[in-house]
């Protein structure tokens, strides 16, 4: 659904600080038509919420970064114009990995941590995309489907755990440059 403006888009029950909303199940998305990145980030964002929710069969709690990390990615991608973007943590101070896997998206406890798990999830996919490529990622999103979390990172990347991802990607983070926004 396309709302008219803000109100009428708020009034559809969408968080305060959103300006996409997709129900994969239903295979329906909000967004406020008013918003001017309408086209180049919002609806490819929640379009790549619903492929994503459509091709796991699943929306379990663990994986809800990925969802979000991977939707960003895709914004990323088409407003940049690049096949490839780079999202590190500028200005950010990050989550312990841990508390941002097990963090729902809709449930947060202030407007600043919803931002740094937004870019803190794009971050992560962006750091497993780069550094070992789609390929690899696409088969981590295969292994997803029938394995936990950790066991597909040890299958797909040989992550042994959730820590050793953390120290990966801080070190991934000390030498990445931002894709710049145009």
């Amino acid at each position: 659904m396309i709302a008219l403006d803000r109100s009428e888009y708020l009034s559809l029950g969408t968080p305060d600080w959103s300006s996409g909303l997709a129900i994969p199940e239903q295979r329906t998305i909000y967004v406020d038509e008013k918003d001017p990145l309408l086209i180049r980030r919002v609806i490819p964002h929640e379009i790549t919420h619903i492929i994503l929710h459509n091709y796991l069969g699943f929306d379990h709690y663990t994986i809800h970064w990925i969802n979000e990390g991977l939707s960003i990615y895709e914004e990323m991608r088409i407003w940049t114009g690049q096949d490839k973007v780079v999202i590190t943590m500028e200005n950010y101070k990050p989550l312990p990995i841990e508390d941002l896997i097990l963090m729902k998206p809709y449930i947060f406890s202030s407007k600043d941590t919803i931002v740094v798990y937004y870019q803190q999830s794009a971050s992560l996919v962006s750091f497993l995309i780069n550094e070992y490529g789609m390929d690899r990622f696409r088969d981590f999103l295969k292994a997803l489907k029938t394995r936990t979390l950790e066991n597909a990172l040890k299958e797909v990347y040989g992550i042994q755990s959730i820590s050793e991802l953390e120290r990966r990607w801080k070190a991934y983070l000390k030498r990445a440059t931002p894709t710049p926004i145009r």
